[in-house]
């Protein structure tokens, strides 16, 4: 039991918790004198609850690195990571992302060891498929209702009812929204270690957002309806 004196206000309070936890497995391998293989597993999750919000955050991401290394002037580095997310549905929650890139170190070549002026010298270049989920919004692959009040029927209003109104149409074939990411850039030192340079291109190209599209489904209280879909793209 419990007594609320006189002026005395309370408000609802907001709480939150997190939890989340990695784990980690490397593995280095030397094939000979003049090549490394390097390879890390790794598993995060991660769980975020707000009493006010409409839905859990549950985030998952299991990444796989492979590195080889050549006489360590040439590099090369594969990625995947198979990223779940709880605001999809069905084999939609999850989503691979994989991305693959190389660099070579000029200034061990021969044609440029003994160079004066250059100190160190690398080309590079990457390319990606990326995964976000950060902007999409909660519920979004099902179709919603809730509580919305009520409503006062019969002679001079004097009953009521409860109200059920309408939040939203889902979508339980929407998507990842990609991110398809390229780059290529070179940087180095030169006049004894005196200057720092570095120069990059970077393109990328979003696809599968998400935006709310007109449907043919139109009622005579809501009108018409909108709903997510995969079709936004920027370039």
């Amino acid at each position: 039991r419990r007594t609320i004196e006189r002026n005395r206000t309370e408000r609802s309070s907001s709480i939150t918790r997190s939890l989340g936890w990695t784990t980690n497995l490397k593995y280095e391998l030397n094939i000979n004198e003049e090549n490394k293989l390097y390879t890390d597993l790794s598993y995060f999750y991660y769980l975020n609850q707000v009493n006010s919000r409409r839905q859990h955050i549950k985030n998952s991401n299991t990444t796989l690195k492979t590195n080889f290394v050549h006489k360590d002037k040439l590099y090369v580095e594969m990625t995947y990571a198979l990223m779940g997310s709880n605001k999809f549905s069905g084999n939609n929650k999850y989503f691979l992302s994989h991305a693959l890139g190389a660099a070579w170190v000029l200034s061990e070549e021969n044609f440029l060891k003994n160079n004066k002026h250059i100190d160190f010298l690398k080309l590079k270049s990457s390319y990606g498929v990326i995964g976000y989920d950060a902007a999409t919004g909660f519920y979004l692959y099902e179709t919603r209702y809730s509580n919305n009040g009520s409503i006062n029927l019969g002679e001079r209003n004097t009953s009521s009812a409860s109200r059920t109104g309408f939040d939203n149409f889902g979508n339980p074939d929407l998507l990842w929204e990609k991110s398809k990411e390229f780059n290529i850039g070179v940087e180095g030192l030169a006049f004894n270690k005196s200057l720092q340079f570095e120069f990059n291109y970077f393109n990328q190209k979003r696809d599968d957002i998400i935006s709310s599209s007109p449907s043919s489904t139109t009622t005579s209280i809501v009108g018409i309806v909108k709903t997510p879909e995969n079709i936004g793209t920027v370039v």
